[in-house]
């Protein structure tokens, strides 16, 4: 096709011709008059916006030289269109984008692998294309290869009259990738000259003669002669650099996602992997990803400001299957084998038991290991069932029951060593309750022929109180059971079923209550007062279900009761499907509080201890898998935690709502839904430890120092960073 106007040859799908603007296509339209020298279409992604704005900024400021247009010599090649609101859902594009595309002279692309993804992208380019012909249209390549991210519309003419296949088509593709650093002014100039209709050539000699003017020639000469020197000394190596510094890069990225993950030291690990040994060492070239990927790490800067940190990751060696308030399967596989943690706040350790009975221990704060608890013969796990296993941990100890109505059997270990202390049998898996002293541990076991037994031990000093109670005929063993010291060491309450229990050892009498439902779910002792939790019985469907609270005092007569109902909700992530079931959970608050705090499905209430009304309530998006209270100088419960099974950790007041009105990163939001959560509470800190909803053997932590205040923004060399990086490796049991 040739142009009628300035007698040139032309593509034969432009509708303008790209040397005269002239309309190809009836002779009565004027030349175009262009509001826009470029139209800037691009993704909003941080890295597409970054490119888009250097590109406007560089063809907004640069002036044509006289050489390349003497009839605009100087001038500005005008204003670019660079939209920055995301567009919103429709199927046609908004008319002020058409409008500024019918005002443009050229369009340019900014490319990169998500680019081809955008369907707004692709309708700005077939609007332009309509308006203008593909020889106004430019790419500009910001991220990956050619191949991945030019989006084959692109690359590809439409298909003409009679032909329905498209023809290749190579578009000016300026190479603007963080890699093409080196070039990237040159590769500017070929975006202009394009955009300008000058040759490139033209304007790159222009630009060679501005810097002669600003250099000596003797300085340009030298700089020239050692520039060449440096090419022929380096061609060698760039090939291996340049990949390296990629791999850098990646290996960056990789560190940034795990510690959004929770696995602090996979990240540190990645962020070192990705720089050089020292500041002196040419191992591998310095990229400031990876300097900024180890800060983040390192909580250094405003990476440490956040109240909670990432800790930890650790791997069982069997899936956990079955744990806590969280039925959990794998699609389409019968259910596993249960496991168990255990956690001790005076201790600063917590325990695990995958389904095969490999137990270990752990530090909290760290995650680093410290002991392998290798079980007696007779306290291997049943197979199946949710409660084939139970644990509980004091001070210094770890206590570890099975057993079934054919036996049972408990042994004891030194935490931190992983010494085997004492072992008992009998007929039944214990229900320990841990949290009457530092070393002290009240143990409730029912009996295959009736009754129960109850015994409170001082695993320290060595001494200990029991008694059997075998006149209350078969108990509800076939749910969960509880048991919690009373206020003073011969007195213990235990929960089976519906009943409800007062054991006085030193008399060997005992005392029974119903509960209002058939299934408790939680029992605390809290100031004087015997609170239990109970629900009706897990349903086939999900249904709605009954609970009840219910304050009695030390001999068991009832104060008050409060009543309610609440939904167990299905979380699936990666062909992983948890029910988790929101059953109602008496929390023991941190310090002598005066209320009471109950979480059940998606709330927590603070009731009053004395009436049972409702204090307060506090509502979250999902359901509540663990919370732990907090009192204030005056013995008042304050401030709750909240780990929910979306995978947010709420940190809030009662009466004032949340802690973080302003969105200063006390929320944490994990990338992932938990099935299983427990918030430790050690001195200065509070940890959390959960278990992801697509994982079976993983456990991560993130941990928040009261006492931190604000992140670190000293000023460290790379050796000071790295060092500091070993050291946190070396606590948590890393080595690199």
């Amino acid at each position: 096709m040739r142009c009628e106007t300035c007698h040139r040859d032309v593509p034969e799908d432009a509708v303008f011709c790209p040397y005269c603007a002239g309309k190809l296509r009836g002779d009565e339209a004027e030349p175009a008059a262009f509001e826009y020298a470029a139209f800037i279409s691009y993704r909003h992604l941080p890295r597409d916006q970054e490119v888009a704005k250097r590109v406007q900024q560089a063809i907004e400021t640069y002036r044509l030289p006289r050489s390349a247009s003497p009839e605009a010599g100087g001038a500005r090649l005008g204003k670019c269109f660079r939209d920055e609101d995301e567009l919103a859902a429709a199927h046609s594009l908004p008319d002020r984008i058409l409008d500024a595309l019918s005002k443009s002279g050229s369009l340019v692309v900014i490319c990169t692998p998500e680019t081809s993804e955008s369907a707004w992208v692709r309708r700005e380019v077939e609007a332009f294309i309509e308006m203008r012909g593909r020889e106004r249209v430019f790419a500009v390549l910001a991220k990956g290869s050619s191949a991945e991210s030019i989006p084959e519309y692109l690359r590809t003419n439409m298909p003409s009259a009679g032909n329905d296949e498209r023809a290749p088509s190579n578009p000016l593709a300026a190479d603007m990738r963080p890699e093409s650093s080196g070039k990237t002014r040159e590769e500017t100039l070929r975006l202009i000259a394009a955009i300008a209709n000058c040759g490139f050539d033209d304007l790159r000699q222009r630009d060679r003669a501005r810097r002669r003017k600003r250099n000596a020639v003797v300085a340009v000469a030298a700089i020239l002669v050692v520039a060449a020197i440096a090419a022929a000394l380096a061609f060698a190596s760039s090939a291996r650099q340049d990949a390296l510094a990629a791999e850098s890069r990646k290996l960056a990225a990789e560190s940034e996602q795990l510690l959004a993950q929770g696995d602090r030291y996979g990240a540190l690990e990645k962020a070192l992997e990705a720089l050089p040994r020292s500041e002196s060492s040419n191992d591998r070239p310095y990229v400031p990803e990876a300097r900024t990927a180890l800060e983040n790490a390192l909580e250094i800067g405003e990476a440490g400001d956040a109240l909670w940190l990432a800790s930890y990751e650790i791997r069982t060696e069997a899936p956990l299957g079955l744990i806590g308030n969280t039925y959990s399967r794998q699609i389409g596989t019968e259910e596993g084998r249960a496991g168990a943690v255990a956690v001790s706040d005076a201790g600063g350790f917590f325990a695990v038991s995958d389904s095969d009975g490999n137990v270990s221990t752990y530090d909290t704060l760290t995650g680093r290991k410290l002991a392998d608890c290798v079980m007696p013969e007779e306290t291997t796990p049943l197979s199946g069932g949710l409660y084939a296993r139970s644990m509980g941990a004091t001070e210094h100890y770890l206590l570890v029951g099975s057993g079934n109505d054919r036996g049972g059997a408990t042994a004891w270990f030194d935490a931190r060593t992983g010494e085997q202390i004492g072992a008992s049998s009998g007929t039944g898996r214990p229900s320990f309750n841990t949290s009457y002293g530092a070393d002290l541990v009240s143990m409730c076991t029912p009996f295959a022929d009736g009754g129960y037994g109850v015994v409170i031990a001082d695993l320290e000093a060595g001494r200990s109180s029991g008694s059997e109670f075998r006149d209350e005929g078969v108990l509800a063993t076939d749910t969960p059971y509880f048991n919690t010291p009373g206020s003073r060491f011969g007195t213990n309450y235990s929960a089976f079923g519906n009943r409800l229990f007062l054991s006085e050892l030193d008399t060997e009498t005992n005392k029974s209550v119903t509960l209002v439902l058939p299934c408790a779910t939680s029992l605390a002792y809290i100031d004087g007062l015997v609170v239990a939790a109970s629900a009706d019985p897990m349903p086939s469907d999900e249904i709605a279900r009954r609970f009840a609270i219910e304050a009695f005092n030390e001999e068991v007569e009832l104060k008050w009761s409060y009543e309610g109902s609440f939904s167990s909700e299905m979380i699936e992530n990666n062909g992983i499907r948890s029910l988790v079931t929101g059953e109602p959970v008496v929390c023991a608050p941190i310090g002598n509080g005066n209320g009471v705090a109950v979480s059940v499905g998606r709330e927590v209430l603070l009731l009053d201890p004395d009436t049972g009304e409702i204090i307060d309530r506090v509502s979250f998006e999902q359901t509540v898998i663990d919370e732990v209270a907090f009192t204030n100088e005056d013995g008042c419960i304050e401030t709750i935690i909240a780990a929910c099974a979306n995978g947010t950790v709420h940190t809030r007041d009662f009466f004032e709502g949340s802690l973080d009105p302003d969105g200063d990163g006390r929320l944490l939001s994990l990338p992932f839904p938990l099935r299983w959560a427990r918030v430790a509470h050690l001195d200065g800190y509070a940890v959390l430890l959960a278990i992801p909803a697509d994982s079976e053997d993983r456990i991560i932590s993130f941990r928040t120092d009261w006492t931190r205040g604000t992140g670190d923004d000293t000023e460290y060399s790379l050796d000071e960073l790295i060092e500091q990086a070993n050291g946190v490796l070396a606590s948590g049991g890393r080595t690199r």
